[in-house]
């Protein structure tokens, strides 16, 4: 009886810890993307941070900051789409006003260049190990593509960086 119990106490938990999907979450081809990235770059602090996928998309949002203050966020959507992959990307000043007209987005389809590697138009994406994310974004018009070298950090990491910049 008591390894009746145990194992029925064992299979509880184990059932408690299975995510449930109910149909919502399926798996993303980037889904090693997920998580809160930040670095240095473009003239000051960059972050980056993407939502684990629902269904067949992924959402991003980036933001740079110069001495504290934002320069510029970006809104980032990858969605699993029936001829692959897509990424769709908008620009938005401090004060939210979008850099591209109302209805216009970048819109960019994924080449895949390794398991954790892709390229959406002039953006690569690249994980190293578990924690570091490279992106290299080639901007028209300039000579040398720009490289980010973002670091994976949790919200309490974030929270305590940012408590210690006071």
């Amino acid at each position: 009886m008591r390894n009746l119990l145990i194992v029925l106490s064992l299979a509880s938990l184990a059932a408690c810890a299975t995510p449930r999907t109910n149909g919502t979450t399926t798996a993303h081809p980037f889904s090693w993307l997920a998580g809160n990235w930040v670095g240095k770059g473009l003239g000051g602090d960059v972050q980056e941070t993407w939502l684990p996928a629902r269904g067949k998309s992924m959402v991003g949002v980036f933001r740079l900051t110069e001495n504290d203050e934002v320069t510029f966020y970006e809104l980032i959507t990858i969605d699993n789409e029936a001829n692959g992959a897509v990424m769709r990307l908008k620009h938005f000043h401090a004060n939210l006003h979008g850099w591209e007209e109302k209805n216009e987005v970048e819109t960019w389809p994924a080449t895949i260049l390794g398991k954790h590697s892709v390229r959406f138009g002039p953006v690569d994406y690249t994980l190293v190990g578990d924690d570091a994310l490279n992106v290299v974004v080639r901007i028209e018009g300039q000579p040398e593509p720009m490289k980010l070298e973002f670091r994976r950090v949790s919200v309490a990491q974030q929270r305590r960086r940012l408590q210690q910049r006071r």
